[in-house]
Order: C-alpha cells, then structure tokens, then sequence
C-alpha cells in the first residue's frame, strides 16, 4: 500500500494508509480542510455536501484492494439513484478532485480520478436559453405569489437574468459588497475560480433598489439566506429554487435550468447592442472563445440557412 504523508500546512506530521474506510473518509476530511481560506464558503459548502455523498458511499460499501473498482463501483451506484446527470456529475468534480490531491501528495502511483467520467447531459444541456415572454410570465408569478419567501426569489431571478451571473455566485453574495463605482451601482462577487470579491456587476437602478428592499436593514452577511437554517444559500440551494420557479410556470425541460438565465442574458445583451467584449467582461470570462458558446443559438437563429432555402411547398 502507498503511504500519504499530509503536508505540513494541513495537519503536522500525520501519516495514514488508505486501507480501511476510516482512511479515505479522514483523507476526504482533511482534503476539505485545505480548502478554506482558498474557496469561498458557498463553494466549501457545496463540497462538503457533496463529498458527504461519497463518503456514505465508502461507509455502507467500504473500499476494497482496488481504487479503480472503488471508484467503478461508486459511478454504479451513482447511477442507480436517479439522480440528474448535472448533479451526478457535480459529485464526480468534487471527488475527482480528491482523487487528484491523493495522487499529487503521493497517496497512489496514478491518477485514479480519471475513473470518473462526467455522464452524458445531452447536447446543449444547460445553455438553453428562455423567452423574453417567458420571463415576463414568471416575473408576473413571482409578484403575485404571497408566500414569505416570493420576494427573496424574485431579487434572486431578477439577478440571475439582468446580471448573468452564476448560481454559486448569487449564493455568496453579500450586502457589504453593494458599492458604488464611478457613478454606478455595483455588486462585487466572488467568481469562479477566485477566493475574494475582486470582479463586480454593474446593477440597473431597480434591481439594486429591490435588493436594499429586501435586505432591509441588514447591513451585512449574506444577501440570500435560507429559510430553513438562516445561513447563506449554496449553488445547489439557488438551482432548486429557480426550477421549482420554472416547473410553476409551465417550464419543465430538462435543458432549461438555472444556469439558462446565464444564456438568456447573454442573448438579450447582444440583442440590446452589447459588443462582445462588454459581455466577455460581464460573464467574467477569461476568453471570448468561452462566451462565444453561450451565443450559439443565438448565431444559429438570427439568420438560419434554412430561411434561405426557397420552395413553395
């Protein structure tokens, strides 16, 4: 077996051989401590959920001799929950990563986290785009809708499709960072990839006056809060709500998810006269290559080749 000595920034001088179930449960354990400090919360959230999955895997099935068969063996089970392919495959990412911290610290001669293939969400699975009709129709429902929570949904959908913003984004919002820059309101966030709020939004004056609404006079912490826990929202928290808010007006697709407001936005940007560059910057994209896929439908149906075609049949 191959011996995984933790670095002495996690923990000192501790030794284990992964051997038993109580080996990769306690390395999972210390690979989510290292994240702190390099994550933000929301995400360190997401993580820990996550792995937990895995981890009740390891207790109920145990590890064998072979981590490929383990891992084999985990992607069999994933696949008899149930689950959405979008969320098996945010399970696979966080252990994968794992997998690559115990080959890197040299718990394992190979990369094992290869085993873990992202399964198949069908092509253009979360980029779909929505309607600006079906916007207006859910914005409709969101104002109607008395429950004590239809507010908060609605800053959180006005957000998501004026702003673009991803969903693990929107979770770690938080109100101090509601500020002012040359003139316009805007909302520093912590992107993807980054540990500190240092790439903001530019706000419309009515989604930042619905936000100071909503907030009241909560000066700080988290603008979204649970109403289960009263702590800060995860990714996963903000994808439930905004398809539930779908499936209530009549939007069930499987390719529309919360992510879609990200490609809606897009679309509606380009459509308002936004150049391409602006958008990249707005998406928080390192190349415009990457925003260029969200516009696919776009570019494929603002002058399709089949409207060239001519026949009177």
């Amino acid at each position: 077996m191959s011996k995984l000595i933790i670095p002495e920034v996690v923990e000192p001088s501790i030794v284990i051989w992964h051997k038993t179930s109580k080996d990769i449960i306690f390395a999972s354990n210390v690979f989510l401590s290292t994240l702190k400090g390099k994550k933000a919360k929301s995400t360190i959230k997401t993580y820990t959920a996550k792995m937990g999955v895995y981890q009740s895997f390891v207790r109920t099935f145990g590890v064998g001799n072979c981590p490929r068969s383990h891992l084999e063996a985990f992607t069999a089970h994933l696949s008899d929950q149930n689950l959405s392919a979008n969320t098996v495959n945010l399970t696979y990412s966080v252990v994968r990563s794992l997998y690559k911290h115990l080959h890197k610290v040299g718990a394992y001669p190979v990369d094992y986290s290869v085993v873990l293939e992202n399964k198949d969400t069908g092509n253009d699975a979360g980029h779909a785009s929505l309607s600006k009709d079906q916007l207006y129709q859910i914005n409709a429902q969101l104002k109607g809708d008395k429950s004590k929570t239809s507010t908060r949904n609605r800053v959180m959908f006005a957000l998501l499709a004026k702003n673009g913003i991803r969903v693990s984004e929107l979770a770690g919002a938080t109100i101090e960072n509601l500020k002012i820059n040359a003139g316009r309101r805007v909302l520093y966030l912590i992107r993807k990839g980054h540990s500190e709020a240092n790439n903001y939004v530019v706000l419309q004056e009515a989604t930042y006056m619905m936000i100071l609404d909503f907030v009241g006079g909560r000066t700080s912490g988290a603008i979204f809060l649970s109403s289960r826990t009263g702590e800060a929202m995860t990714g996963g928290d903000v994808s439930r709500i905004i398809k539930t808010i779908f499936r209530r007006n009549g939007i069930d697709d499987p390719k529309i998810t919360a992510h879609s407001l990200r490609s809606t936005f897009s679309i509606l940007a380009l459509e308002g006269g936004a150049d391409l560059m602006s958008l990249s910057h707005a998406l928080n994209h390192k190349n415009l290559s990457t925003t260029q896929i969200y516009l696919k439908d776009y570019n494929r149906l603002r002058k399709p080749a089949e409207d060239a075609v001519q026949l009177d049949f």
